[in-house]
């Protein structure tokens, strides 16, 4: 592999790996439900304060269940990027499939982790959530792609 084409794929998938890592990160146990609503909560409760205690509880949860297909949704975005931007001829099926791949690869991992956890429970249901996530960054991208007639992040120029 030649410096330049190591120098493009590191700058393709490095922000894969960065925003895998923050996944990583997130879905500590510093991230936990009890951490993150003694941090949240009085912020629910300044933003909504007419909200009972309960009902604060159940805004944080919803909350937190929004973000696991928004975060996955721009690892999806992150792992397409990175696909069009290194890969020349590839079918969209194998760019929309691999970015699935990874989706789904980081979400069994971290919420596995999870299961593991004291503090943390990892479900299927939340891989589903992420996976759903990627699903519809992928559609979005695809067919903006169609209307657009050509590749989204496409590399500029191969040095």
């Amino acid at each position: 592999m030649q410096r330049t084409d190591l120098r493009r794929t590191l700058g393709a998938w490095l922000p894969v790996a960065l925003w895998s890592a923050v996944i990583w990160q997130l879905g500590g146990d510093g991230f936990s439900d009890a951490q993150t609503q003694s941090n949240f909560g009085p912020w629910l409760e300044w933003l909504l304060p007419w909200l009972s205690s309960d009902d604060r509880l159940v805004a944080g949860w919803m909350v937190r269940r929004a973000a696991h297909p928004a975060i996955y949704a721009v690892l999806a975005g992150l792992s397409w990027r990175a696909l069009n931007r290194g890969a020349g001829g590839r079918s969209f099926g194998l760019r929309a499939g691999f970015a699935l791949v990874v989706t789904l690869a980081v979400a069994m991992g971290d919420e596995g982790r999870q299961a593991g956890s004291e503090f943390r429970d990892g479900t299927a249901m939340d891989v589903g959530l992420n996976l759903m996530g990627g699903l519809a960054m992928v559609a979005g991208l695809a067919l903006l792609e169609r209307r657009l007639g050509r590749r989204l992040f496409v590399s500029p120029s191969k040095d």
